[in-house]
């Protein structure tokens, strides 16, 4: 198990375990991207989801607001809070 800190203490997440809000079409999201400061990432809208065989999505299309499509490892996206979805 893999061993976390927190303020109470030590807390422990088996491997594996998923606690991600999942992601949905049409959801705006930042593009992760290492050479880049986190506040300069390209925001963009998820266009298609790409589930694997056991109904995990792992990868995406995406559409920044320049028209550009990227298709993206979700774990390399980050969901921005917003309230409704955006239209495609």
């Amino acid at each position: 198990m893999e061993k976390l800190m927190c303020n109470d203490g030590l807390i422990f997440k088996p491997k594996g375990q998923r606690n991600e809000i999942d992601i949905q079409i049409g959801q705006l999201v930042l593009i992760i991207d290492e050479d880049l400061s986190p506040t300069t990432w390209p925001t963009a809208i998820v266009t298609e989801l790409f589930p694997g065989k056991d109904n995990v999505t792992r990868v995406a299309t995406v559409r920044t607001s320049s028209g550009k499509t990227y298709k993206r490892p979700v774990v390399k996206l980050r969901i921005l809070p917003c309230n409704t979805p955006l239209e495609n």
